[in-house]
């Protein structure tokens, strides 16, 4: 039985395809994220399949153009698949635009999702205040684990669980998650502290060209297993809103198991491949 998953990295760009010789059963990877947590962006969200994101994406934006859809072929099958694509910027009004880059495993794991990032730029006339995105942000996804002065917030799992931030820093975020950016200087500093434990996570490019054996950790800490990562940036004209918002779901977890899932399948596939040449150098008998 032949097994296809993994990361796309693993295989070569779509080129020539040989006939199927094996029976596709797909083992599904991991997730670092625990089950009650909705990590999803715009309704995109890890271990959904390549082409459900993306029809999700052409359903919601219709204009958008995707500029840059990688396929790929499996090694010995006519099995492809879409392992990651991005569009241009949408322009959408008054100057804002959405732009979006998803990458997903191999069939053999499922064709899953396990990374959603996406970056907007918002309206140049009236672009909303950064108290309304954070109070959005809490209500959507719960206290986060840590969060900066500089507009980076920070949602980190490891075996199931959410790390979280000290117990009161948590209490002034969910309190008036709002005004905590702005407060974040004038808190005591055992707060303060507790707003940014250090949360081994990477930043939300790392995952993009890190190895897979790499868990994304810092050195200093422990590594986390799955994270939503925040960046908003102010706008220096108008003071409290937003000039653009980078936003990103990676599943580490995922992403490595995946790629165990994809080694394997390729082992088998060459295995295959090197029983069939030396089939065919036998005598008729």
């Amino acid at each position: 039985m032949f097994r296809i998953t993994g990361l796309a990295l693993a295989f070569s760009v779509l080129s020539v395809t040989a006939a199927t010789t094996y029976e596709i059963t797909p083992a599904l990877p991991e997730t670092g994220f625990p089950h009650e947590f909705d990590a999803d962006i715009l309704g995109l969200s890890v271990g959904m399949t390549a082409d459900d994101a993306l029809a999700a994406l052409k359903d919601r934006f219709p204009a958008m153009h995707f500029n840059n859809i990688r396929t790929y072929a499996f090694p010995q099958t006519d099995v492809t698949f879409t392992g990651s694509f991005s569009n241009h910027p949408l322009p959408v009004a008054n100057g804002s635009s959405e732009s979006f880059r998803v990458r997903a495993s191999s069939p053999a794991s499922g064709n899953q999702v396990y990374v959603v990032h996406r970056h907007v730029i918002f309206p140049r006339e009236e672009p909303p205040t950064i108290a309304s995105i954070m109070s959005s942000l809490v209500g959507k996804y719960g206290p986060p684990s840590s969060v900066d002065g500089n507009g980076s917030w920070i949602w980190a799992f490891r075996d199931g669980e959410r790390l979280g931030m000290h117990e009161d820093a948590a209490a002034h975020v969910v309190a008036d998650p709002g005004q905590i950016q702005e407060r974040i200087k004038d808190l005591p500093q055992d707060v303060q502290l507790g707003l940014n434990p250090l949360i081994s996570c990477a930043t939300h490019a790392a995952i993009w060209n890190v190895p897979t054996d790499n868990r994304l950790g810092n050195t200093r800490n422990q590594p986390c297993d799955a994270y939503l990562y925040v960046k908003i940036l102010e706008d220096r004209t108008h003071k409290g809103r937003a000039v653009n918002m980078t936003i990103a779901v990676a599943d580490l977890k995922r992403r490595l198991s995946s790629a165990v899932i994809d080694n394997n399948a390729l082992a088998e596939a060459e295995a295959e491949r090197q029983g069939r040449v030396a089939a065919s150098g036998a005598p008729e008998l």
